[in-house]
C-alpha cells in the first residue's frame, strides 16, 4: 500500500512529515508521561475527559490491548471468527475516501461539553489554556 501525505498547503511527501515532527503543537509521549497524566487527571472532575483519553492511549497505543489476538487471549469472541464473510473497510480505502470526500468533524455535536471538560479535544483559539 502506498500512502501520500498531503499538507494543508498542498505540499506532499517527507516535507509535510518533517514539518509535523518539528511542529510545537505535536507532542510525543512516553509510557511514563502517559502514566503521569493519568495520575494527575484521575481525581480531577474538570479533567475527566483527559483521564479517559490518556487511559485509552495507554491501553491501545502503548500496551496494544486493542487487537483481536489480545481479545482472544482474554477469552472474547472476535466478530471475524463468528462471521468469516464480514468485511470492514481497509485502511487504504478509508484514506482514499477521506481524500476524496473529507471527514466530518468528530466532536462538533458536543463541542461545548468537550471544551468545558477536556483539554485535548480542541487546540485552537477556543481551546482551554490549561492544557
Amino acid at each position: 500500500m502506498r500512502v501520500t501525505v498531503i499538507g494543508a498547503t498542498g505540499e506532499t511527501g517527507s516535507a509535510v512529515v518533517d514539518g509535523l515532527l518539528s511542529s510545537p503543537e505535536v507532542t510525543f509521549r512516553t509510557a511514563e508521561d502517559v502514566e503521569a497524566e493519568i495520575a494527575k487527571s484521575k481525581d480531577d472532575p474538570e479533567r475527566f475527559l483527559d483521564h479517559y483519553h490518556y487511559s485509552y492511549h495507554m491501553s491501545c497505543d502503548i500496551k496494544g490491548e486493542n487487537t483481536p489476538e489480545y481479545a482472544r487471549y482474554l477469552g472474547y469472541l472476535v466478530a471475524k471468527d463468528l462471521y468469516p464473510d464480514l468485511h470492514g473497510i481497509s485502511f487504504e480505502d478509508f484514506v482514499k475516501e477521506t481524500l476524496e470526500k473529507g471527514l466530518e468533524p468528530m466532536y462538533e455535536m458536543n463541542r461545548d461539553v468537550m471544551l468545558k471538560y477536556g483539554t485535548l479535544a480542541f487546540r485552537g483559539a477556543n481551546a482551554k489554556d490549561s492544557a
